[in-house]
């Protein structure tokens, strides 16, 4: 598959981390072979887990486990261009955590220029992993993500702003609180009621549950 390069017309599978979906494992490799690394990302972005990719039915699988991913798990990193790091945006609460140090090196897939997000020395939880990212249109980073030396799973990362990301947080968070909230009245409300017992069989009989 011959893709064109970054600056002339872009395919249309490539435009955003959702497109990639579209491309095979072969095609994502290709991609990311083809791309010299760039500049890394800067402040927020949004991220796309390419865990499921290829024909309709891989491509549909991909895009539920991708919002799924989103949702629950994984929203993007926040990158630090100054101190030359990054943090990940975690949970359905959007935490900002496991750092990574950003640097370029080889790339462990072709030995070219890429974009390391290194977790060996940051992060206790994530030392094993290694991320390789390289600019595959203008604003859309695809990464590979690597388990030790295994290869894992794909990713793809695009600029967001970071006050609307700040401001949707803080949405979901204050949703999320009130959904715990609700949940832990009703089940109080419902749960706390016990059986009444009269002294009296009279009053057992006039007032009490009779197993109904």
């Amino acid at each position: 598959m011959k893709l064109p390069a970054v600056g002339k017309f872009v395919d249309r599978r490539v435009r955003s981390g959702t497109g990639l979906l579209r491309l095979a494992r072969a095609d994502l490799d290709d991609l990311f072979a083809s791309h010299p690394a760039t500049a890394s990302p800067t402040g927020y972005t949004r991220g796309t887990a390419i865990v499921c990719s290829g024909g309709v039915v891989r491509r549909t699988i991909g895009r539920v486990l991708a919002c799924c991913v989103r949702l629950l798990c994984w929203q993007g990193k926040v990158f630090d261009p100054v101190a030359g790091t990054l943090q990940n945006r975690i949970s359905p609460f959007r935490i900002r955590a496991i750092r990574a140090r950003v640097y370029p090196t080889a790339s462990w897939s072709d030995g070219g220029p890429a974009v390391v997000l290194d977790y060996s020395q940051t992060s206790f939880v994530a030392r094993r992993i290694r991320d390789e990212i390289r600019e595959v249109a203008p604003g859309l980073w695809l990464g590979q993500v690597y388990w030790g030396r295994t290869r894992l799973l794909d990713f793809a990362l695009e600029p967001a702003d970071g006050g609307a990301v700040r401001r949707s947080d803080r949405r979901i968070a204050i949703a999320l609180l009130l959904l715990v909230g609700i949940a832990a009245w009703a089940g109080l409300r419902f749960t706390s009621d016990s059986t009444t017992i009269y002294d009296s069989p009279a009053e057992q009989f006039a007032h009490g549950s009779h197993g109904g």
